[in-house]
């Protein structure tokens, strides 16, 4: 047997250029560049932060430490995040956790990260840096899909993630052009770049 909704009613598909009506264009405009943001940071550190570890001569135990704690902060500042902005709201939320992981990726380009450096504050400021990093991607799927109403919610979401997705493949190529040009400093300056951005275009949001 099969079992229908009578109260569901079929809409039709929102095409892009309902994202940009003036209901959503600046909403879409942030989220864009939010989404392009996050994700350059996030595979940044995916796919360079064990090479650059290992690189500078610290080893490859401590690359792999190095890129377990980013990974495992995220998953901490995810689930914290999420019961965070159920208490007080996105809002107040998202933009503490950008400006933490601005913070975070500040100290890391200022610290000497080097073959004779001490590897465990290294760490533990890539677990902070991650787990803010990390919140804000989860994040962002939650707003986006909050951010508009259900006619075009799916337009709205994948495009989006689609154009976030274009920040992610730009990371390899960004995060080989930091750290020739300016090592690790340049490389987490790149990160703490990206997360500012995060930041003003999290503050443009309306809803």
């Amino acid at each position: 047997s099969r079992f229908v909704d009578l109260g569901e009613k079929s809409a039709p598909r929102a095409s892009v250029g309902a994202l940009f009506t003036r209901d959503f264009r600046r909403d879409t405009t942030a989220l864009w560049g939010a989404m392009f943001a996050c994700m350059l940071a996030v595979y940044t550190a995916f796919n360079w932060v064990p090479t650059m570890l290992a690189g500078v001569g610290l080893g490859l135990l401590v690359a792999s430490n190095g890129i377990a704690a980013f990974n495992l902060g995220g998953v901490a500042g995810a689930i914290c995040g999420g019961l965070i902005i159920a208490r007080i709201g996105s809002r107040p939320t998202m933009l503490s956790i950008a400006a933490g992981a601005v913070c975070g990726a500040v100290t890391l380009a200022l610290m000497p990260i080097t073959a004779s450096s001490n590897a465990v504050p290294i760490i533990a400021m890539l677990g902070i840096t991650g787990a803010c990093i990390n919140a804000l991607q989860t994040t962002l799927y939650a707003l986006a899909a909050h951010v508009y109403p259900t006619t075009v919610r799916a337009t709205g979401v994948g495009t989006a993630v689609a154009f976030g997705r274009i920040g992610g493949v730009m990371s390899s190529y960004a995060g080989e052009w930091a750290l020739g040009a300016g090592g690790t400093s340049a490389f987490f300056a790149l990160m703490a770049g990206s997360m500012t951005v995060v930041f003003v275009c999290l503050a443009l949001v309306g809803r």
